[in-house]
């Protein structure tokens, strides 16, 4: 395609597609039932099992078409795709992807979604995977993953591309439709058909999801119309560009939360970034790593924070080092635009930074010296908008939490007869208050008045801050195994300890309030060396959830051991791995006893 042509996403909706039409549904039946046999599900598994055995009782479904007119899938963009865990990224060209492609399975609700792609060459391929769990064959002793794929067989390993996929004639018809469709509209592309359907588990229609969803987290690219989304359903069609994109967005203004959107932001975050890509000024800040072009717009009252967007995509507000770091500037929202056509070293170092789901930044999985590099050049960017940014003139300001790592140190035997308590850097929460300003003794020049400027980012007033309330760490101690060593500075009455996921996304890849983190099951809990009775525990009706710590001293550390399995639901988020784990202590009396639900905690802290 040509660069002016703008990336066209059709999404249409069909009823009433019969079970027989799914390519290889014999093969799922098969291993659907040994997988329900092997692994006796209960809890949040047994749901998903129930909705698959239902739809398959169903003689018809609904199936969505999602195609586009780019580049087209060929033989090793697919077997990437179908490869879990593999990224197919590569040079700078826009539309390459990670593995946030998995997000669309939860849509079937049979877990199972078929792939079309057709090149600028006229070659065509299709593929397939589905998602259950794992599971034997019937007389085989190996177990098989519980990831499944269509295909037409496996090469050795030793080949480029793993798979020999279906090509041509070979494609089945539901993925066939699809590519044909392709073929009279756009030359190329590739298409993702969801068979049963479920609307993403919305009430709402099928073009206000998706519409939300792509306005959400595509706005720049529409607004600067390099990205056209049209939806049919059954209601009718609709495009989503850059005319109608800021009718789409104005109704979710007030919206103060992501909830189960499909996005990473709210639709007050959402409208608010929007109106900084369209009338924010234009600034562009130099790094070591390459220039940066900032958006600026200043407000009268709000908040101070500062987004990030790739290639036309919104990735996070929540930038390494940002946090708190401009609450002594007027209110503003700041947009950083980095495009792959500038081919800079801090692009790459931002697209290596971020997560599979692309919604936030991860510097800790980058090498030493990349990290440094990355962190330098948000600095650099950081003091660049301070300098654009007036100082404020209030003298009282509200922070945000604020979260500080530091060693607690005991006497002992290493230098200076002192050594650290434990290994591990213990996280402190600091409760949000109202601080008033002590005004110090500024450097030189400058009023911090009117334009830009400020005075600098040296000419800071001191401030007052609260004292730390808990110090928590976490410790492994083997798999499933971990302790926790729990401080407070003060008495504590009826403490109450759990421990949640903290990856920030559900099984459905949206990104979760607080309130909805999933929550860590334990077993064989033991504090300062005695187990836990029966009514020390706090269950809901997956199982163990919490435990109950009592009183506890000022000054006195509490140490708990114990066994945890993290939800199935969190894991199939970052196979391979484990999630991070955020621990919380609340008092037992903030717990709604008719739910377990937590009402307003004391304290958290990354684990």
């Amino acid at each position: 395609k040509t660069i002016e042509q703008p990336e066209r996403l059709a999404i249409r909706y069909r009823e009433h597609a019969h079970l027989e039409e799914i390519p290889g549904i014999e093969s799922y039946l098969t291993a659907f039932e040994r997988a329900v046999q092997e692994q006796t599900p209960s809890g949040s598994a047994r749901s998903v099992v129930d909705r698959i055995e239902r739809t398959l009782r169903e003689e018809s479904h609904d199936l969505l078409w999602v195609i586009d007119n780019g580049v087209g899938l060929d033989g090793k963009r697919m077997s990437a795709l179908l490869s879990d865990g593999v990224s197919a990224k590569g040079g700078n060209a826009s539309g390459t992807f990670g593995n946030g492609h998995s997000v669309v399975l939860p849509a079937s609700n049979l877990r199972y979604v078929m792939y079309g792609g057709l090149t600028a060459d006229g070659e065509s391929y299709g593929a397939g995977q589905a998602v259950l769990a794992s599971h034997r064959d019937e007389g085989d002793w190996r177990s098989r993953s519980g990831r499944g794929v269509y295909l037409r067989s496996f090469k050795p390993s030793s080949a480029d591309v793993p798979f020999t996929l279906a090509q041509g004639d070979a494609i089945p018809p539901m993925v066939k439709c699809a590519i044909d469709s392709i073929r009279a509209e756009h030359g190329h592309g590739a298409a993702v058909i969801v068979p049963a359907f479920n609307n993403f588990e919305h009430e709402q229609s099928l073009q206000e999801a998706v519409f939300k969803a792509a306005s959400f987290n595509f706005f720049q690219a529409i607004h600067e119309g390099r990205l056209v989304v049209e939806v049919v359903d059954s209601e009718g069609s609709g495009v989503l560009d850059e005319v109608s994109l800021r009718d789409v967005l104005g109704p979710y203004r007030d919206e103060m939360r992501s909830g189960r959107t499909g996005a990473f932001l709210s639709g007050r975050k959402a409208n608010e970034a929007y109106e900084t890509l369209v009338d924010g000024e234009t600034h562009e800040i130099e790094t070591a790593q390459g220039n940066v072009v900032v958006r600026l717009l200043r407000r009268e009252t709000g908040r101070r924070s500062a987004g990030l967007c790739r290639n036309g995509m919104w990735i996070t507000d929540e930038l390494p080092m940002f946090q708190n770091a401009f609450a002594d500037r007027q209110p503003f929202q700041a947009l950083i635009l980095l495009n792959s056509d500038s081919e800079d070293e801090f692009f790459e170092l931002i697209r290596e930074a971020e997560t599979p789901l692309h919604d936030k930044l991860a510097p800790k999985q980058m090498d030493l010296d990349r990290r440094r590099a990355l962190r330098d050049a948000l600095r650099e960017i950081l003091d660049g908008i301070a300098e654009l940014v007036p100082a404020s003139m209030e003298d009282v300001y509200s922070p945000k939490d604020i979260l500080a790592f530091q060693f607690e140190d005991v006497e002992g035997q290493g230098r200076g007869g002192r050594q650290p308590s434990f290994w591990g850097r213990v996280g402190t929460t600091r409760r949000s208050t109202m601080v008033r300003r002590r005004v110090g003794k500024r450097e030189t020049g400058g009023t911090g008045e009117g334009g830009g400027g400020g005075g600098g980012r040296k000419k800071r007033d001191a401030r007052i801050v609260t004292e730390p309330i808990f110090r928590i760490a976490s410790v492994p101690i083997g798999e499933g195994k971990r302790t926790v060593h729990v401080e407070s500075t003060d008495e504590f009455e009826d403490a109450e300890l759990r421990m949640f996921v903290d990856e920030n996304v559900d099984a459905t890849c949206d990104r979760q309030t607080r309130a909805q983190a999933a929550v860590v099951l334990l077993s064989n809990v033991r504090v300062d060396g005695r187990p836990l009775a029966d009514e020390e525990l706090v269950r809901n009706g997956e199982g163990v959830v919490g435990a109950k710590l009592g009183c506890l001293s000022a000054n006195a550390r509490v140490v708990m051991e114990t066994d945890y399995v993290i939800p199935a639901a969190a894991m199939r988020l970052l196979p391979g791995q484990e999630p991070a784990l955020r621990i919380e202590v609340l008092s037992s009396r903030q717990v709604s006893s008719k739910d377990g639900s937590e009402t307003d905690p004391e304290v958290a802290s990354d684990g």
